[in-house]
């Protein structure tokens, strides 16, 4: 017999939520000692729990004993993809394309499997347990059980009884009653299993048998430090949610939301399968009728019975199942993504493992995403059995190519423990998963009606420029009064949080000691995004590379995962048009209603991946299945495939006070809850920030910018890099030039004084880049068709850091110092395969970038076009010529840029447009322009020159004007092949926006839907 070690119940329900003592007093009690037990309880409880919590050993007379507890062994794998999952996306696509060899590779042994099978069918069957039979099909075809169970799966699913539970876990099973919090199982110590289970035991999962409140909530008596008392600012906690208040609320349809974001498909193109992981679903036919009724609403073409499938349902509206979140997840799919098929697989327990279960393997639809806003009620220890059945789901995720979304919560920074201190739900901050945030999206209208956003309306329509460039990072792409009133379009994107603080007139201060204040919603209720550090899960390596070091708020810092990874409209200033669950129960007459949460913004999420899906197999791509990591990539690379969130917080964290425990002395407020609970407000929680945050992760999407990013990067690594990265790092602060190159050093930020070294040449100076300098984000939003030309030309003349030209050699070394201190390499794993790296951090740093680009065609067929974007932020007539170079220095024939003959051999090397001609001119000020270059190769070394009037200047600064005793550098990168020119001799106002340049070569693939 062996002991499993942090198997206790504790391991799988309450960690973080019960004090490590009790731990400790639960691992080591006897099993017998019911009152010892029944006192460690009592204390989880907290003081509010009813005294007289009972503890019995649960037997065949037990009144409240269910008669079964549906329990799943995990099996080890054959192999484990650990190294395979460390791979790059493509890697890992070449691997998985066999599906037969991924289940014989990475599922248990066969032998193993029935050997194990056979061993615990044994063990419980003296006591009355038994296997649960495998599920056979799904859809109509499912068995009764709903259960999956195979040695691909790696999971033996158990019906046990109480006594067949102790037979094979040696420890009885008890019972476990507190007045208000229910009736479950539960056990003392760790479980322990026979010997020749335990060599291949890898997880536990506990199915059913556990109600949903099993400590979920129970709370701690650690007094916060410091609490703060935000009882002197009465109103909206979240900047950008008052219109919610203030009744100028938009509600938009899901495909009108999808377009906000830039969708990059219209509702024509097939979709793939989503797969929506629900609770009891219940009756098919009436859902399948009432969703039919929204989609004829809604513009689009009933669904067919093979376009919207239930998996394993039972009464529609019955005991945990819930209609208003069915109702909100499928009418988001329905319209945003109205060519999908849905199925929908609900559970049949009191967890969802077994619905992921039934996605991830169900063999007739092959669902190729899953959305789900279900976190699990318990919250498993790190290293605990509980959190490794959990885990090992979602790698069969990965190995089946599925890509997952799992809603960050509603609950803000604590998810509604009321533990004092941040907690995010560890069940939906698998590292393995897109962890989906929750925003507020204001229309023009709504934004003034918001009394939070009242300064911002009125410089956005005064035409400051700091508001506006402000405002365009959080995805605004015109002027105020040229945003349309009968159009949702975004004005301004912050964190959803719709936590409201009043004056006491409601309730009657005598009533709770020290009581002015009150919430409405308040802080037990789903109002806010959740996000945070998840220190049950080490930090990915996708944000480790990101350059994120997360650290979680309040007393007790701790690292670890952070969550979530992107976000989308949630509530606040607007909200989704979406099916009436009170039309769908009888109780109104309006088909549909405004609603939301994280659990709209997870399958819109969905929905965009489903349209990525399909222009990756336009293009000849398999499907994304997991890609978290080219998320972060695509972020590092083309920062405006997201809005950057600055605006709002997520604060929720608080105590449920019981009356007895003593109040901090600096903390002289009790708020009390509209339910009629005492809260405790600690005033901790997270904010939204430049880059990523705990609040709203990366961002939300610009959908077509994002395609178009995920698009280069996927055939970038699946047919190969033709050129070499632009440096590797050597150490944190030292990077190693990967060829001979010509590279611009530019500098960004309040740099100060700074040294650049580069082999053994240096460049120094001083950078103090203006706060409207463009970025890479501005930058990549403005080569949008759409994007508002006046807005544009109002953002222009301030001036970047100095920037300069250096030629490297292979194995040459790189660093950086500002002020005498080094600079660490920044997001370098992420895009020096892209062509640039960075020494700083978000703020302020030193970049070296190529001034070329080198050509990675989709296809690689005989002829290719490349797309060209151009937009003009410059006054003159200019125009732009494309030429081929021998080498990433420039060099044609052997001559370097800037030698004599050089012009004529670029000239020679031009690239046609598919006009015909060989330069392209300027739009225009403020003007959008795009055509194509025609007869690029994989592998093509691309170099631009610019013309104004009689001046010509260079990509390469040899080859230009000297002034001061050096060329002009005339050109800046933006990241992904895109670059801003200055187009006055001399460098001009060095804003490097004169004309901004994109070269693109993966969007004229398949049908070239992300033209």
């Amino acid at each position: 017999m062996a002991e499993i070690q942090n198997s206790t119940f504790f391991d799988m329900t309450s960690y973080q939520l019960v004090s490590g003592d009790l731990f400790q007093q639960l691992r080591t009690v006897s099993p017998t000692d019911l009152n010892a037990i029944a006192s460690i309880f009592q204390q989880a409880f907290y003081a509010r729990a009813s005294p007289d919590v009972t503890v019995s050993v649960v037997d065949a007379t037990t009144v409240h004993a269910p008669p079964k507890l549906y329990l799943g062994l995990t099996l080890d794998r054959a192999t484990h993809p650990a190294d395979l999952l460390k791979e790059n996306w493509a890697t890992r696509q070449h691997a998985l394309a066999d599906q037969t060899e991924v289940a014989n590779a990475y599922g248990t042994n066969p032998g193993v499997y029935n050997t194990v099978s056979t061993a615990v069918a044994g063990i419980v069957a003296a006591g009355g347990g038994s296997l649960v039979p495998n599920t056979t099909g799904t859809g109509s075809a499912i068995t009764p059980s709903g259960y999956i169970s195979t040695a691909e799966s790696r999971t033996i699913w158990l019906e046990l009884t109480p006594q067949s539970f102790e037979d094979l876990f040696h420890t009885p099973l008890l019972q476990v009653s507190a007045p208000g919090w229910g009736t479950y199982y539960a056990w003392a110590g760790n479980l322990s299993i026979d010997d020749s289970i335990q060599t291949h035991l890898d997880g536990i999962w506990v199915q059913e048998g556990i109600p949903s409140n099993a400590l979920a909530a129970a709370e701690t008596h650690v007094v916060p430090l410091n609490p703060d008392d935000p009882a002197d600012a009465p109103g909206i906690l979240g900047q950008g949610n008052g219109a919610n208040v203030a009744g100028g609320k938009v509600e938009a349809a899901p495909s009108a939301v999808g377009a906000a974001y830039h969708f990059p498909l219209d509702g024509s193109v097939q979709t793939p399968t989503i797969a929506l992981v629900e609770g009891d679903v219940g009756s098919y036919a009436d859902l399948f009728a009432y969703i039919n009724q929204y989609r004829v609403y809604m513009g689009h073409a009933p669904y067919t019975q093979q376009q919207f499938q239930v998996v394993w349902n039972s009464v529609y509206g019955a005991t945990g199942g819930d209609p208003a979140e069915i109702d909100l997840d499928i009418s988001i799919l329905a319209d945003a993504v109205p060519t999908s098929t849905q199925v929908l697989y609900s559970n049949n327990g009191d967890t969802y493992f077994t619905s992921y279960q039934q996605a991830i393997f169900d063999q007739i639809n092959r669902p190729s995403i899953i959305s789900s806003s279900y976190p699990e009620d318990a919250r498993f220890s790190p290293d605990s059995p509980f959190q490794r059945a959990y885990y090992e789901l979602f790698v069969d995720a990965q190995l089946r190519n599925i890509s997952v979304f799992l809603s960050a919560g509603d609950g803000g920074s604590q998810s509604e423990y009321g533990t004092g201190t941040p907690l995010v739900r560890n069940t939906h901050g698998i590292p393995n998963a897109v962890i989906v945030g929750g925003t507020s999206i204001a229309p023009l209208s709504a934004a003034e009606s918001d009394a939070t956003l009242a300064t911002i309306v009125a410089q956005a329509k005064d035409k400051d420029p700091s508001t506006l460039f402000a405002l365009t990072a959080a995805g605004l792409s015109a002027l105020p009064s040229h945003l349309s009133s009968s159009v949702f379009e975004t004005f301004t994107e912050a964190v959803w949080n719709v936590y409201y603080l009043n004056p006491a007139g409601t309730w009657n201060p005598a009533d709770f000691e020290n009581a002015s204040l009150y919430m409405q919603p308040d802080y037990t209720g789903n109002e806010a995004g959740t996000g945070g550090v998840d220190s049950t899960w080490d930090a990915p390596a996708y944000q480790i590379d990101f350059g994120l070091n997360l650290v979680s708020a309040g007393p007790h810092p701790q690292r670890g995962r952070g969550t979530p990874d992107v976000a989308a409209l949630a509530g606040g200033d607007s909200w989704y048009e979406v099916l009436n669950s009170n039309y769908t129960n009888g109780s109104s007459s309006n088909l549909t209603h405004g609603s939301g949460g994280t659990s709209a913004a997870t399958p819109l999420w969905a929905a965009l991946t489903a349209q990525l899906d399909a222009v990756f197999h336009d293009q000849g791509l398999p499907y994304l299945g997991y890609y978290n990591d080219l998320l972060y990539i695509a972020a590092a690379i083309a920062p405006g495939a997201f809005n950057d969130i600055t605006l709002g917080n997520n604060v929720s964290t608080y105590y449920l006070y019981d009356g007895a425990t003593p109040v901090p002395d600096d903390s002289n407020v009790i708020y009390a809850g509209a339910t009629g609970d005492l809260i405790l407000p600690t005033g901790i929680g997270y904010y939204a920030e430049a880059g990523y945050d705990l609040t709203t992760g990366l961002g939300s999407p610009n959908g077509l910018l994002l395609a178009r990013a995920l698009s280069w990067i996927a055939h970038s690594q699946m047919n190969g890099p033709f050129a070499p990265d632009v440096v590797t790092a050597q150490d944190a602060v030292t990077a190693r030039s990967d060829a001979s190159q010509s590279l611009l050093v530019q500098t960004s930020g309040d740099l100060g004084a700074f040294h650049f070294t580069a082999g053994d040449q240096s460049y120094e100076g001083v950078s103090d880049s203006a706060a409207l300098a463009w970025t890479s984000r501005l930058a990549g939003q403005v080569l949008q068709q759409d994007f508002d030309p006046d807005l544009v030309r109002l953002l222009d003349g301030a001036a970047h850091g100095e920037v300069s030209t250096l030629h490297v050699n292979a194995g040459d070394t790189l660093s950086a110092r500002m002020d005498g201190t080094a600079l660490g390499l920044y997001q370098t794993a992420l895009t020096s395969s892209y062509g640039f790296a960075a020494f700083g951090g978000l703020y302020a740093g030193i970049t070296v970038a190529r001034p070329v680009a080198v050509a990675q065609m989709a296809d690689d067929p005989i002829n290719q076009t490349a797309v060209v974007r151009m937009r003009q932020n410059g006054e003159d007539d200019v125009s732009v010529s494309f030429y081929k170079v021998d080498d990433l220095s420039g060099s044609i024939h052997g001559v370097a840029p800037g030698q004599a003959g050089y012009a004529a051999l670029a000239a020679a090397n031009a690239y046609q447009t598919s006009e015909g001609g060989t330069s392209v001119e300027g739009p225009g000020w403020g003007n959008f322009l795009q055509t194509e270059l025609t007869d690029v190769h994989s592998g093509d070394i691309i170099a631009m020159t610019l013309t104004n009037g009689a001046n010509t200047y260079w990509a390469f600064a040899p080859a230009n004007e000297i002034v001061d005793g050096a060329p002009v550098t005339h050109l800046w990168s933006y990241g992904l092949n895109t670059w801003g020119w200055e187009d006055l001799y001399g460098g001009g106002d060095h804003d490097y926006n004169d004309l901004v340049v994109q070269l693109d070569f993966t969007s004229t693939a398949g049908s070239g839907f992300l033209i």
